[in-house]
């Protein structure tokens, strides 16, 4: 799904199609890609009210989507919030930010193992 590529030095750790709820709202479906210098996270479809609504009334010509990166060396804190219907990852920013990675149903070991690999 996601055409991102790492820099020179930089090393993929782990890739999943997951959603993502930035610091501001929305909510979108993509790729999430962890390397061991930052977290990039691949938007293709914005699965909001607004995106679904806006999506029924507008045509949207862009067929990439939308990176979001964020550096490993402004992530102050990683926790987890789990429940039996839900598994979510919060990832929360020196700057006083936070971006959900919610898995749904499906486990979130795997990326949380990869993230401990950033440090």
């Amino acid at each position: 799904m996601s055409n991102f590529k790492c820099n020179k030095n930089e090393k993929e750790l782990g890739r999943w199609t997951t959603n993502f709820i930035p610091h501001g709202g929305g909510r979108y479906t993509g790729q999430l890609v962890v390397t061991d210098q930052r977290v990039v996270f691949h938007a293709k479809f914005d699965t909001s009210l607004q995106g679904v609504i806006g999506d029924l009334f507008f045509i949207n010509t862009s067929e990439t989507g939308h990176l979001i990166a964020i550096p490993k060396e402004h992530i102050s804190e990683i926790a987890t919030k789990i429940s039996f219907l839900n598994k979510r990852i919060l990832l929360n920013t020196n700057d006083g930010q936070s971006y959900i990675v919610d898995n749904g149903m499906l486990p979130v070991e795997n990326i949380l193992h990869a993230l401990s690999k950033m440090k």
